[in-house]
């Protein structure tokens, strides 16, 4: 915990980030994160991880926003939301991106994923079962901005269950020069 950090959230949240990073990377789908590795696999930094050009612009928001990664072999952005601690910022943060999710910030690239990803007690927290009720009702009055969004819980995370989301080998190379374009 730091002076800026009273309260430990930040340091929480990049614990379980680091904790879902090295889970999908010895389950075989590394996580993307920092602009040597976009680089590294040839992947446009600017639009899966840091984006700055999102329709939210047009109702006075111009900041960009970063997901938590980007991970090629499934084609999905991760999104992931954890904490320890019953009450703070992370349950107040899902409505936040239920709003970018709604207004189409995470829609990049037509099949392109978002893995909305629960960790900590955030798996079960009361905010958490609401955003996730809100999705899938979304998805079933059929809002395009929700049909490639899954949410997932940190502990329930296998490999059988990510390669749900993998691509093919000849589909993974499509993509990627999609990417380089």
């Amino acid at each position: 915990m730091n002076e800026l950090n009273h309260h430990d959230a930040a340091d929480s949240g990049q614990r379980f980030e680091l904790q879902t990073r090295n889970l999908f990377a010895q389950l075989g789908h590394p996580v993307l994160k920092y602009l040597s590795e976009f680089k590294e696999q040839g992947v446009d930094y600017y639009k899966y991880f840091s984006i700055k050009e999102h329709p939210l612009k047009q109702y006075g928001y111009q900041r960009g926003f970063e997901t938590d990664g980007f991970v090629p072999t499934l084609n999905a952005m991760l999104e992931i939301k954890a904490t320890k601690q019953e009450l703070g910022t992370a349950q107040e943060k899902v409505f936040q991106d239920l709003l970018k999710i709604q207004y189409g910030v995470y829609n990049v690239e037509e099949g392109v994923k978002l893995l909305y990803i629960l960790a900590g007690c955030m798996e079960y927290h009361e905010c958490s079962v609401l955003f996730i009720n809100l999705v899938n009702k979304f998805k079933k009055e059929g809002h395009p901005n929700f049909q490639n969004v899954h949410v997932l819980k940190l502990s329930e995370i296998t490999s059988e269950l990510l390669n749900q989301f993998s691509i093919s080998s000849s589909t993974q190379q499509t993509v990627l020069q999609e990417l380089l374009k």
